[in-house]
């Protein structure tokens, strides 16, 4: 974000403990509800979220509306694994549609040439993330 001019501060990073072993499930679910109700309280608002997968994508919308935040008119929510986990659950929300696939392959294979003595000076792939619409299969 930074990148783009948009300087990041911490109130823009909800730490929900997703990372952390000893925080439950339960307190990661009611620390996204704080996390809501603070929003709600706040302005000018956090306008999108990005969650770290396609069930805390899910969480989130579910707990916006319950609340009565309008998903995703007054919060656009994201999520990144593309499990369709929105649409089966009637909940929609944006989601990533990353080739976990090919990512690995191409893990696999340069650790193939390393093991086999091929060095290569450190390389960068870019690998496309289409986003994919609520509702739909098609990749934008």
């Amino acid at each position: 974000m930074e990148e783009v001019g948009q300087k990041v501060t911490p109130e823009m990073i909800w730490d929900i403990g997703a990372f952390q072993d000893e925080v439950s499930l339960a307190e990661r679910f009611k620390r996204v509800e704080q996390k809501l109700i603070e929003w709600k309280k706040t302005f000018p608002k956090v306008t999108a979220l990005l969650a770290m997968d396609d069930f805390w994508a899910y969480y989130i919308s579910r707990e916006a509306r319950a609340m009565g935040i309008k998903v995703p008119d007054e919060l656009l929510v994201t999520g990144f694994d593309n499990l369709r986990l929105g649409q089966s659950m009637g909940t929609e929300f944006l989601t990533t549609d990353a080739n976990f696939s090919l990512a690995g392959e191409i893990a696999v294979n340069l650790l193939e040439d390393q093991l086999q003595g091929h060095i290569k000076p450190p390389v960068t792939y870019i690998l496309p993330v289409p986003v994919i619409k609520p509702n739909t299969n098609k990749h934008t």
